[in-house]
């Protein structure tokens, strides 16, 4: 069960790296969080971290719920050692909402994040902006 959630975990960060080349320097870029929801534009690659991310949590069937009930809203980003003309950082960390990150939370979303927060292991996760030799690190903050 663990080398699936590593190798599910593992494949849905490359997707996300793989996608950088669509983000578009200094311009606007329509960025689905959800396959149902409508376009979203980004202004930067932070946002569209964290918009393909959400994005492609929805294929997980451990985030799937929860994606939905938050409109492609689970994790939040921050970039480090950003690049925006080379389409590149250093490292990511998506942070998994938080309770009083949502206004007026429902119980069964609250267990579903909590649920989420035991499959993962922690509820934030850090990687690096490389395609092969990618790197993690789930950690509780």
């Amino acid at each position: 069960m663990k080398k699936k959630k590593k190798d599910g975990i593992k494949d849905l960060i490359a997707r996300v790296n793989k996608s950088i080349i669509w983000y578009k320097k200094g311009g606007w870029i329509d960025c689905r969080r959800t396959p149902t929801s409508g376009e979203n534009l980004v202004e930067s690659l932070e946002e569209f971290i964290e918009a393909r991310f959400n994005r492609e949590c929805w294929d997980l069937p451990e985030f799937n719920e929860a994606c939905e009930l938050l409109d492609g809203k689970l994790f939040i980003c921050t970039l480090d050692g950003v690049d925006e003309v080379r389409k590149r950082f250093r490292k990511a960390t998506l942070r998994l909402v938080k309770e009083e990150d949502i206004l007026d939370p429902s119980p069964q979303l609250l267990e579903i994040l909590k649920n989420v927060r035991e499959f993962l292991g922690g509820s934030s996760i850090s990687f690096n902006g490389v395609r092969i030799k990618i790197k993690y690190e789930i950690e509780n903050v």
